[in-house]
């Protein structure tokens, strides 16, 4: 589901909708590989719009621990791309967005 909060891109454009399209957890690093896609509106990205920015993260340690890790994403109900949505309303880039259907 798409985090939902204005921001400005390096551009200067406004993105108002931020996708996690891949989140992979390898249990042998213990890292995670984020694939984050900015859009100008829902409706942009509905309609198959390119993405605005493309941003990429890795995640180790207990960052990964807390929301990667085999036991974390074992547990009913959790899958990669939920738990990215998870970690980045809690950092300080996205700190105010909401997850929207």
């Amino acid at each position: 589901m798409p985090i939902q909060l204005e921001k400005t891109t390096p551009q200067q454009v406004t993105a108002s909708i931020h996708v996690v399209t891949a989140a992979k957890a390898d249990f042998l690093s213990s890292e995670a590989r984020l694939t984050i896609k900015s859009y100008s509106s829902r409706q942009a990205r509905d309609s198959g719009a390119s993405a605005l920015l493309t941003r990429r993260r890795s995640l180790r340690g207990e960052t990964y621990n807390e929301y990667f890790s085999r036991s974390v994403l074992q547990e009913q109900g959790k899958d990669p791309i939920t738990q990215a949505e998870k970690y980045l309303i809690n950092t300080s880039e996205f700190k105010g967005g909401t997850i929207v259907e």
